[in-house]
């Protein structure tokens, strides 16, 4: 774990790249933050990634507010956390059945890379964590993203982006 950089800030929120994804591998089998496709139907599920980038000075309480919401303020996409991402790929292994080496690794990518929980302790150092938002496809635009980290010293790091 590389050690809190004073210069650098506490938490940077982006949209994940596709450099960033690709990395976990190219294909939704081996990697949990590409959407499932069949070659019957195409796309089932739109996901939309965020990375947040963690350099802090000490364990800290993170707390993470967020949602994607149309026009009418409903929300079209729903946040998932280590243990409902793993749930997603369980109830959705019949897009592709997985033998046991594959989603073991797709488990271990999911608990060492998404989010915990939406609120949780994070620990000293950088750290990188992505969020996953899916929504059935496609996913109703245009769309409002707001997200926001708050953590235990009352700083708030916030995250707005709209889908066209």
């Amino acid at each position: 774990m590389p050690d809190y950089d004073p210069i650098l800030a506490k938490v940077s929120i982006n949209k994940a790249s596709n450099s960033d994804i690709k990395k976990f591998g190219s294909s939704f089998s081996d990697n949990p933050f590409l959407e499932p496709k069949t070659l019957l139907r195409g796309k089932l599920y739109e996901f939309y990634i965020l990375k947040l980038d963690f350099n802090l000075p000490d364990k800290t309480r993170v707390d993470i507010q967020a949602n994607i919401m149309n026009a009418n303020k409903t929300d079209i996409a729903k946040i998932y956390t280590q243990y409902s991402f793993i749930e997603f790929w369980e109830n959705n292994s019949a897009i592709e059945p997985e033998n046991d080496a594959v989603k073991m690794r797709k488990i271990t990518t999911i608990n060492r890379y998404c989010i915990p929980s939406l609120s949780y302790i994070e620990n000293k150092g950088k750290t990188t964590l992505f969020v996953p938002f899916i929504s059935k496809y496609p996913m109703f635009r245009p769309a409002n993203i707001e997200f926001k980290i708050s953590l235990g010293s009352g700083e708030e790091f916030i995250y707005t982006a709209t889908l066209e």
